[in-house]
């Protein structure tokens, strides 16, 4: 623990045991815990509490205080828990009276408040990993845990169910050491004692009682060996039969994760083992929820005898056989099934009623494809009929048409259904597969396959522009997105080009520029943008460029989505590394007020992008004005002109390229300044001041210390690079500009940036100084009443 942390942790804990603090977020004891925990993985624990007794002052407080705050009382129970997890801790916190009387005692009136008792269970579940805690652990705890598992607190039975199997688990572990028990009878008496109980409760006819047995007993098999698993299941299964073979099968919810549970283990799944006339037996006693639930985790396991598999399938094709054999379309139609595993008594009344019907139909539906049998496409497009009406007149099961007639929950599931079965979105994989045929059969115009390539593109145009003006957003992006890889792929081949040009797909690109959905303007963005790299505007828009880019500027200060406007900083930074921005009337204008515009937009990566943009114009001024090409390693001769420089420089202040450059410096975005400072470090490696248009730097500039973003933001709004009237003129803003790139600190600040954002807001000095922020004290806002 460091120097500073170790000073404010008594203050925090003398605000964390003061009465006449209210603490406002209780988040800040999560926050403790977890950074005690961490501690604890590097620091000894013994050490840890002889240089902090302000640690032990907080639990000796929580046990002598009579009222306490809840939230305090469950933190200490916690948090000595994960002391007393380790046996030395163990020992120092028994020496204190701590261990003992902290989870010893439970008749407090706090008690009654669930997140005491939860936290109480919590902390003797970090206790319980030596022999030392297992040892604490008398009857009378047993007996305070087997109560809280009917505790009135859902969260409290499910937290002593862990802890029930957790403790069962330690004794047999730590008693048995490596033997191995072959009957219960050998088992430890604590274990024993447990075992009692859950066989109890098994037997006990009460709903709540038998889940909570059940539960207790899977996470008893979801840690324990292969030996242990085989015994205990030899005493549990004539209980789970039982179970199955009541009229009405109590804890039914929870009997599907033990099966599955217990199946992992060979000694139990063997085809010998009872195990598999259990789980066939569930399958036919469970109602059709839980036994479909459970036919699935079937499905996927990799040892089940082929005749549980068998009777697992018949379960999920259950509703669907009913359905249709329901059909009239299907009359005459056997159905799917020639024998029956579920009662169908029970489905059919379930179908039969509108909200079981359309829950039991959506819970088999997402499932379906899972089986991989093709022919059950005609059972989803029946039950789609029934949804639509499509069932002509009415037969003796007309309720199941009722209850699915614009059902829109039931539509989907089937709709996402078919399209697994189909194993995929038809469209999206048609568009795919076309573009891989595409790709490999037509390499050259020689090819011979080419005529049926070209046949194919003539026939596909129609069939796009008719997907372009679907009602759905997600097929008009699905085809904008193929049409631009379309285009990619055959930018070199004239007849595709004049496919495109003459059929008039790129009008209709053009106008889904004002489709509602931002997804659908940003890749209408992107297409158009790959349109104009292959074909003058003028022949396939009846428009110029240059209105294009206007329309484009517009949609960048105007659109309020972020994603089109992302998409025209890539469509422009392609056509300036293309050359096409540089012939347009006005360039420089233009880039000026892109620029301009991107500078204030809320977007982060629309700013980035905008940075690329401006990176891409830096390296092209370079090399048309002499410049060595960037960035430069400074070690390399320079055979760069005065002049040459001084023309860079001055264009990029007419653009207005160092307002934007400085002001992303100073964004409150950490990848926007980031990309700024890099930029300007590989600048600032191009422009050495020896090589600047009027000698030497003034003596007032030069550099006597270094400045950060704070004083970059102050002289930004001091100074402005437009204003400077003496007789050097621009010559002057380029000292100015030298001036900056000298002053700014940019190394600190990229490796500042380059961090991670939480590594500042996540060291352990920062975490106590906000829990101290967090915690009201009552000494500052107490007011003077007289």
């Amino acid at each position: 623990m460091s120097t500073q942390c170790s000073q404010l942790l008594p203050q925090v804990c003398g605000v964390l045991v003061d009465e006449r603090q209210l603490i406002n977020d209780t988040s800040c004891y999560e926050k403790l815990l977890d950074w005690f925990k961490s501690l604890l993985n590097t620091v000894p624990v013994t050490q840890l509490l002889e240089d902090n007794p302000c640690i032990i002052q907080v639990f000796q407080h929580v046990l002598n205080v009579g009222e306490l705050d809840p939230n305090l009382l469950s933190f200490a129970l916690r948090l000595a828990g994960i002391f007393a997890g380790h046996e030395v801790g163990y020992k120092y916190l028994q020496r204190e009276d701590i261990a003992h009387n902290m989870f010893g005692k439970y008749t407090s009136d706090l008690w009654k408040d669930a997140s005491v008792r939860i936290a109480w269970i919590q902390g003797l579940l970090s206790m319980v990993q030596h022999k030392q805690a297992v040892s604490f652990l008398s009857k009378s705890v047993l007996d305070v845990i087997f109560n809280l598992q009917m505790d009135s607190s859902l969260y409290v039975a499910s937290a002593s169910n862990q802890l029930v199997a957790h403790i069962f688990l330690s004794y047999m572990k730590m008693d048995l050491e490596n033997t191995e028990c072959n009957c219960v009878s050998d088992w430890p008496e604590s274990a024993q004692t447990i075992i009692t109980y859950l066989e109890k409760s098994l037997k006990s006819g009460i709903s709540f009682l038998v889940s909570q047995s059940i539960k207790t007993l899977t996470a008893v098999y979801k840690g324990c060996s292969n030996g242990l698993a085989a015994v205990l299941w030899s005493h549990i299964s004539v209980l789970i039969n039982s179970l199955l073979n009541q009229k009405s099968v109590h804890g039914s919810d929870h009997l599907e994760d033990l099966f599955l549970c217990a199946a992992r283990f060979p000694s139990i799944s063997n085809s010998e083992s009872d195990l598999w006339i259990l789980v066939a037996l569930a399958l036919k006693s469970l109602n059709p929820f839980h036994s479909g639930s459970l036919a699935l985790g079937i499905l996927r396991l990799q040892h089940c005898p082929q005749s549980v598999c068998l009777q697992a399938v018949c379960v999920l094709l259950h509703p669907f056989d009913f359905i249709l054999k329901s059909s009239n379309y299907h009359n005459g139609h056997t159905g799917l099934l020639d024998e029956l595993v579920t009662d169908p008594v029970e489905v059919e009344k379930l179908l039969i009623t509108k909200s079981s019907c359309v829950s039991l139909l959506c819970q088999y539906l997402c499932h379906l494809h899972q089986l991989c049998n093709m022919s059950l496409m005609s059972c989803v497009i029946t039950v789609l009929e029934f949804c639509i009406g499509h069932t002509s007149g009415f037969s003796a099961r007309s309720t199941l048409c009722r209850n699915l007639i614009g059902c829109l929950r039931v539509q989907r599931s089937a709709l996402d259904a078919l399209g697994a079965l189909s194993s995929c979105p038809v469209l999206k994989k048609s568009l795919q597969a076309s573009l891989s045929w595409l790709r490999s059969s037509s390499a050259t115009t020689d090819s011979e396959y080419w005529p049926l390539t070209s046949t194919f593109l003539q026939d596909l145009c129609p069939v796009l522009k008719k997907r372009l003006c679907s009602p759905s957003w997600e097929i008009r992006d699905s085809t904008l997105e193929f049409l631009t890889l379309l285009i990619d792929s055959f930018k070199e081949c004239t007849v595709f080009i004049n496919i495109v040009t003459t059929s008039g797909i790129p009008l209709i690109v053009l106008d889904l520029l004002k489709d509602p959905e931002s997804y659908v303007r940003a890749s209408a963005v992107s297409c158009l943008g790959h349109l104009l790299n292959i074909c003058p505007s003028s022949e396939v828009l009846q428009t110029n460029t240059e209105d294009i880019v206007l329309r484009f500027l517009d949609m960048l200060s105007r659109d309020t989505e972020g994603f089109p406007r992302r998409a025209i900083m890539r469509v422009f930074t392609d056509w300036l590394e293309q050359g096409h921005m540089q012939e347009l009337k006005d360039f420089e204008g233009l880039f000026s007020r892109i620029l301009e515009v991107t500078s204030s937009d809320l977007d982060w990566e629309v700013k980035v992008n905008a940075l690329t943009f401006a990176e891409v114009f830096i390296r092209q001024t370079h090399d048309m004005c002499n410049v060595p090409s960037y960035p430069r390693n400074v070690n390399l001769p320079s055979n760069k002109t005065t002049d040459s420089m001084t023309e860079v420089m001055q264009k990029w202040n007419r653009v207005g390229l160092f307002d934007f450059l400085f002001n992303s410096l100073c964004d409150c975005d950490r990848p926007v300044a980031l990309r700024s400072c890099n930029i300007l470090c590989s600048l600032k490696t191009t422009l050495p001041t020896g090589e600047l248009p009027t000698g030497e730097l003034p003596t007032e500039s030069k550099p006597l210390e270094l400045y950060n973003t704070e004083w970059l933001e102050s002289t930004m709004k001091d100074r402005s690079f437009h204003v400077y009237t003496n007789s050097n003129g621009l010559a002057q803003d380029v000292w100015w500009v030298a001036d900056i790139l000298n002053k700014v600190d940019l190394q600190s600040l990229k490796d500042y940036l380059s961090k991670s954002s939480g590594h500042i807001h996540e060291t352990p000095q920062s975490l106590l100084h906000d829990i101290k922020a967090s915690l009201w004290c009552l000494e500052e806002h107490d007011a003077d009443c007289y």
